[in-house]
């Protein structure tokens, strides 16, 4: 069924500032887990990450109108996929020293990290453990 009366609303300054602060701490998680230089020092841009934050809440909003999902209800695998995608495209992340070995692809391995932590925390709860098919790309959730 179809919410002809929905009518969208952009998130509130605090409401953005929420979603800023859970995802930095998110994102000071990922640099202390798997920056291995003593190159910890990175680039924020907040216009980009507001953007990633507005267009997820906007998707969470059309889920709404056009399929009747409420937002509340929205799949948090949709989510994190969503703001994946997101971070991917808009790159808001940024490390300053070349030599950190995050440097080339920090946006990409930090949604990956987004996609695994949901998926180990799943598993866990399933008793299982997270394999992926290559070392290269193991992660230590």
């Amino acid at each position: 069924m179809v919410n002809h009366e929905a009518k969208y609303l952009p998130l509130t300054a605090s409401e953005i500032n929420q979603e800023i602060k859970e995802l930095e701490l998110v994102w000071n998680n990922f640099i202390e887990k798997y920056e291995r230089t003593p190159y910890k020092e990175f680039l924020l841009n907040k216009e980009d990450l507001i953007e990633i934050i507005e267009r997820v809440n906007k998707r969470k909003k059309y889920y709404y109108y056009f399929h009747d999902i409420d937002n509340d209800n929205m799949s948090e695998y949709k989510e994190v996929a969503l703001k994946s995608y997101w971070i991917i495209k808009f790159r808001p992340f940024h490390m300053k020293n070349r030599l950190s070995n995050l440097y080339e692809y920090v946006n990409e391995q930090f949604a990956l990290y987004l996609i695994f932590s949901i998926l180990h925390r799943e598993l866990g709860n399933m008793g299982k453990k997270l394999r992926l098919p290559s070392e290269r790309y193991i992660i230590y959730l």
